[in-house]
């Protein structure tokens, strides 16, 4: 996470459901989703150009409430090839210092590595299940004690937790959710949350893609 958010553009990886929310807790502007400042946009299947000439024009316009304004464009990963491009401009130079953010519930992979280049990444921990508190102690002593471990540890924990795709997936929303909690409830927190959670997300979208189970918990241990 950006320790603070200012005029610019930024990609935002994860989050609950409402990511916008998450967000604007982190601007000290007061604003709220039905600010006239803000524009948000989610596209039916996909965002193409009209909805980011829509965005240009409201972001071109002054600030009604706000000293700047405010974009929120969802499920980012949607947008076509033709609405990334013509969003670079945007991106590389917010027009009076607005504030742009693209959100991806779980991966960049779709977004064009000339739009990547221009966004500040913010990686939020994801909506996980609800999982029973004295399960998440002993998944958050695992987090903090990884770092201790051998590679014989390692690679016998990928064997215990690869049994099938479905129990790989599990195991990884439980790492997600008790990784959440230790950075809500600590000032300080004993993981490097942010890379921990990049992994692990990046983990997720690889068994969802049917790469081989094993070799992709080894990889996310032994890194």
């Amino acid at each position: 996470m950006v320790s603070t958010i200012s005029a610019g553009s930024y990609l935002v990886i994860g989050g609950q459901n409402d990511v916008l929310f998450q967000i604007l807790e982190k601007i000290p502007l007061q604003a709220n989703p039905s600010d006239p400042d803000i524009i948000r946009i989610s596209g039916e299947g996909s965002i193409g150009i009209a909805e980011i000439r829509e965005l240009q024009h409201h972001l071109n316009r002054k600030p009604v409430s706000k000293p700047q304004k405010i974009a929120f464009i969802e499920n980012a990963d949607t947008l076509t090839v033709e609405a990334q491009n013509a969003l670079l401009k945007t991106l590389e130079d917010p027009p009076g210092s607005a504030l742009i953010f693209l959100s991806c519930q779980s991966t960049s992979d779709n977004l064009l590595p000339t739009i990547l280049s221009r966004c500040q990444t913010i990686y939020l921990p994801p909506a996980t299940p609800t999982i029973p508190s004295s399960e998440i102690a002993a998944v958050q002593d695992l987090l903090v004690s990884l770092s201790r471990w051998g590679i014989g540890e390692r690679f016998k924990l990928a064997a215990e937790v690869s049994s099938s795709r479905k129990e790989a997936l599990i195991w990884l929303d439980k790492m997600l959710c008790a990784l959440h909690h230790l950075a809500i409830s600590q000032t300080s927190v004993p993981v490097n949350w942010p890379s921990r959670t990049k992994s692990l997300l990046q983990a997720k979208n690889r068994l969802k893609a049917n790469c081989n189970v094993r070799l992709t918990l080894e990889n996310l241990l032994l890194n």
